[in-house]
């Protein structure tokens, strides 16, 4: 079965400054991770001008989904059914 997204409290809460900046347009998904990103490098961060901030999304997401192929084959992740890394994708990212 396909995971779950759980957006954090905090994202959720149009009070709190990350909140005001969240939006599912500014997230990228891969089999077991969402990448959240905030205002600073707009709706496409791999075009935003300052290479120093600028990120290609399915980069990122590609190389936390190897760490997590490494860290499930060693025994560090534990993704059983019934487990909450089993039902939800983790968060990648901050605004």
């Amino acid at each position: 079965a396909q995971k779950q997204v759980y957006i954090p409290a905090y994202l959720r809460d149009v009070n709190d400054v990350n909140g005001k900046q969240f939006t599912m347009s500014k997230t990228a998904q891969s089999t077991n991770f969402i990448l959240i990103w905030g205002d600073s490098v707009g709706l496409n961060p791999s075009t935003f001008p300052d290479p120093n901030l600028a990120f290609v999304p399915k980069t990122v997401l590609d190389t936390l989904e190897a760490v997590y192929s490494m860290f499930k084959k060693s025994g560090l992740v534990y993704d059983a059914a019934g487990t909450n890394i089993a039902k939800y994708k983790c968060v990648g990212g901050d605004v």
